[in-house]
């Protein structure tokens, strides 16, 4: 079903619509911090031959941002940055798309305490007949959500934003549920942006892929695929 893949206001104004902030999560020491953490783990960047993505497209420049998801240290820091948007934001729910955003549902649900009614997972194919305990559709699988509320969609790296897309689609065409946002770790700055913010959701991004080349680190590159 799915492919894989502003003005400043100071953080503590009241906001009134996802749109109105663009929140400086950590300042630029903790954000640096991050980013250089995230590059050990996750940012490769091809030396001759190009990196060929899920997409198809080829690209210099490679994020698999597993590693540094499964990282206990990284993990942490990661949590917290997405905690903050979230906090303004005041969804009921957040989900995302299997595989990618599986360990940020479970890692931000793990901390939210009461901040959040729960989390799911939107299968890239929908399995069986949907929930039985829960009356989830089809290919969600989590808390109940078919009864809607406020829904933000977590990603670990946003490319053309399609897939997210569809997410959304997916969950506000077979709940009552209203996504009102996109919250990715990295963004790579190759049109997600425009193409969730025009079906009318927010987005937000921790950091972006030249975030990370500008540290001047990267994991130990093992095989161009």
């Amino acid at each position: 079903m799915f492919a894989t893949e502003d003005s400043e206001h100071d953080v503590h104004e009241i906001i009134l619509h996802p749109k109105d902030f663009n929140v400086n999560l950590c300042g630029a020491h903790m954000e640096g911090d991050l980013a250089r953490l995230i590059a050990s783990r996750s940012l490769l960047l091809a030396d001759g031959r190009d990196f060929t993505l899920a997409s198809g497209q080829t690209s210099n420049r490679f994020c698999d941002l597993k590693p540094a998801m499964l990282d206990p240290n990284t993990s942490s820091r990661i949590t917290d940055g997405l905690l903050d948007i979230i906090a303004h934001l005041k969804p009921d729910f957040v989900g995302g798309l299997e595989l990618g955003a599986v360990p940020l549902v479970s890692q931000v649900i793990a901390a939210a305490g009461e901040r959040l009614q729960g989390g799911f997972v939107v299968r890239k194919t929908p399995k069986g007949r949907g929930g039985r305990a829960t009356g989830n559709p089809a290919g969600i699988e989590g808390v109940p959500i078919a009864k809607g509320g406020r829904v933000v969609v977590l990603e670990d790296v946003a490319t053309t934003g399609g897939s997210a897309v569809q997410a959304a689609e997916y969950i506000e065409g077979t709940t009552a549920c209203n996504v009102i946002a996109v919250i990715t770790v990295i963004d790579r700055l190759e049109g997600a942006r425009a193409a969730i913010e025009s079906k009318g959701m927010a987005f937000h991004s921790l950091l972006t892929i030249e975030d990370l080349i500008q540290t001047g680190v990267q994991a130990t590159q093992t095989e161009v695929s």
